[in-house]
């Protein structure tokens, strides 16, 4: 018999109950999402970094560009283009 059916257990509140496994079920969440969170902050270092990496590539696209720029302007068009579309009705007759 083990002493199994003479042991009581006391009286606890219901709400101490709900208490005790909505804790559990928070540290029981917390360590499941451990694995998730560390491989995000990873992936994040990553990007932030190849971010960086493509702003100082732009930046630096942008000063070798510079002085082409300033010495040779780009030649400005003096009448409009005809439209795409008004070629193809001037062959067709419409």
């Amino acid at each position: 018999n083990y002493f199994i059916n003479s042991y009581t257990f006391p009286e606890l509140q219901i709400a101490l109950y709900f208490l005790i496994f909505f804790l559990a079920g928070l540290l029981i969440s917390y360590f499941s999402s451990l694995s998730e969170r560390f491989v995000a902050r990873k992936t994040i270092k990553k990007l932030k970094e190849e971010l960086a990496h493509a702003g100082i590539k732009i930046s630096e696209m942008e000063a070798a560009q510079a002085p082409a720029q300033e010495t040779e302007p780009a030649p400005v068009p003096e009448d409009k283009p005809e439209p795409v579309f008004a070629e193809a009705s001037s062959k067709t007759g419409l």
